[in-house]
């Protein structure tokens, strides 16, 4: 039964000890090959956290996010293709318009940080595979030396190495990101406060007509 229960995890792991230790480590490709199978998905995160990174970066470079002109931008355009009679009704529908755009400055976000959090998970997959790896070549093995155990244990290391290479620049990047669109936000209510003061509230007009009624 032991026998059959080895077996069984050495041909699961297969695809783990297609690659020996190579001489060669300071190869990239070659050190990725010996991550294993799940070195594909880390990297297919890392090509789609880099493309939304660039896009990003090149978004946000474009429109100056920064700067509070293209906000001012924005909120003078929604107020010239509405009239508003009350600061109250105003406030509420330039926030509600503000939202549409804020969403198209927060696009991918949410896939990028979702990118940063699933990396590492797949990395620490692949270190608790080449674990079982590591154990299924000692159990398999009628002497045990450090060559039995390394393929094992590197794949465990390079996995792991991989997720977080991947996932640290990435929250960098998302956090960074968030940081400056909440000083964004904070500057755009600052702004419909500003812009909208001028017309009278509810509450005045009320107080107004009363007045004339007594």
């Amino acid at each position: 039964m032991n026998k059959i229960v080895t077996f069984i995890i050495l041909f699961l792991s297969q695809p783990l000890f297609a690659q020996e230790l190579s001489p060669n480590s300071s190869n990239l490709w070659a050190t990725f090959k010996q991550g294993g199978i799940l070195m594909w998905p880390i990297l297919f995160l890392g090509i789609v956290g880099l493309t939304i990174i660039i896009e990003r970066s090149l978004f946000y470079f474009k429109i100056k996010i920064w700067d509070t002109a293209h906000i001012e931008n924005k909120l003078n355009e929604l107020l010239n293709q509405n009239i508003y009679k009350f600061r109250e009704e105003a406030i509420d529908d330039l926030e509600k318009n503000m939202q549409v755009y804020y969403n198209q400055l927060e696009k991918g976000l949410v896939l990028l940080n979702a990118v940063g959090n699933l990396a590492p998970i797949i990395g620490f997959f692949g270190t608790v595979q080449g674990m079982i790896a590591a154990f299924a070549s000692i159990a398999a093995a009628t002497t045990v030396n450090a060559k039995v155990v390394a393929v094992g244990i590197q794949i465990a290391l390079i996995t792991t190495a991989g997720g977080l290479s991947i996932a640290v620049p990435t929250l960098a990047f998302y956090h960074f990101y968030v940081h400056i669109l909440q000083n964004v936000y904070a500057k755009a209510s600052e702004l419909i406060i500003h812009k909208t003061k001028q017309l009278p509230r509810y509450s005045q007009i009320e107080s107004t007509t009363s007045l004339e009624g007594v």
